[in-house]
């Protein structure tokens, strides 16, 4: 697993044009954490953390608990949603060795699976994040 472990990344990134927070969170193989808010945050900037192995390990499962390889690419409002407001969208990408994925969604999304959303808030949560943009209520 140690050589799997080194050709990890973990990118999340939130976005949208209304009052909701923009900021992304970064994780490599060697459990380097790297914030970075843009606006709407708590922490404006980028703020740099190293997670424990036990941490990045248990951050490596709970991709798995999910089985994030399955979930679609993208999930999308539906047209008779598309009136709404731009709402926020996020991106969640994981490479771990050779595998690849990115996922786009946005909040609200038709079909958009509870398990994806807790997967983001968990991430957040081990790496305090949460805690810099702002978002640890949510």
């Amino acid at each position: 697993m140690e050589s799997t472990i080194n050709k990890i990344e973990i990118i999340i990134q939130h976005s949208s044009l209304n009052k909701e927070p923009n900021y992304s969170l970064c994780i490599d193989g060697n459990g380097n954490v790297e914030y970075n808010g843009i606006s709407n945050v708590k922490t404006i900037g980028k703020h740099v953390t190293k997670l424990s192995s036990n941490d990045l390990k248990r951050v490596i499962h709970e991709f798995d608990d999910v089985y994030f390889f399955s979930f679609k690419d993208s999930y999308h409002l539906s047209d008779s949603q598309q009136h709404q407001p731009q709402l926020l969208q996020t991106s969640v990408s994981l490479r771990l060795g050779d595998k690849f994925k990115n996922i786009k969604y946005v909040e609200g999304a038709t079909r958009l699976p509870s398990e994806l959303k807790d997967l983001v808030k968990t991430v957040e949560k081990i790496t305090n994040v949460d805690k810099l943009s702002g978002r640890e209520r949510y």
